[in-house]
């Protein structure tokens, strides 16, 4: 039973990605698999439902693999670069097209957004811990805005913090990671 409703959350993702959340369908999920809606349905028993189970599905797997990016023993700038390079919205980037499909769904769907806010609280967590390791404790990544590369962090509004990452420099070329993000 498990193992079924694991195949309708990644075809309701592969759909929601295909179709968008407005225009997915029951049908459309149940087609992918060659099942019939009433199988959906005993699952998931609304539209919403399914939709909101597989935004945490995907959001349960893009933490994992954050928390794996993160957990390396490298340094937070070399961390924080990874985990950046990973989900930057880039060429067919899927898992980021989701992710602005799910944060507008949001704005309508009371489910939906207790999923993005999720996701974002650990996001910005995971972040503040790269940055605290490396600008804190000592991981080997500079602090300042005018440095060759690095991590910072300074004040911003209700109490959070304003991070920045930063790499290259003239003599490594561009910037390859800018993030500006309250945490």
């Amino acid at each position: 039973m498990a193992e079924r409703r694991e195949e309708l959350l990644r075809a309701a993702i592969e759909q929601i990605e295909a179709r968008g959340v407005a225009a997915v369908r029951i049908a459309d999920v149940a087609s992918v698999l060659g099942v019939s809606n009433a199988l959906v349905l005993y699952h998931f028993s609304t539209k919403e439902k399914l939709v909101s189970a597989a935004f945490t599905y995907a959001a349960e797997d893009d933490l994992a693999h954050l928390r794996k990016l993160l957990g390396r023993r490298t340094s937070a700038l070399r961390r924080l670069r990874a985990a950046v390079r990973w989900y930057a919205p880039t060429g067919q980037a899927k898992g980021w097209r989701l992710w602005i499909e799910g944060w507008a769904a949001a704005l309508r769907e009371p489910a939906l957004q207790e999923v993005t806010r999720d996701l974002d609280k650990q996001w910005k967590g995971g972040a503040r811990c790269a940055v605290s390791g490396g600008v804190w404790g000592g991981g080997g990544v500079s602090g300042g805005v005018w440095g060759g590369g690095g991590v910072g962090a300074r004040g911003c509004p209700a109490g959070g913090g304003l991070l920045w990452v930063w790499g290259g420099g003239a003599a490594r070329g561009p910037a390859a990671v800018f993030v500006v993000v309250c945490v």
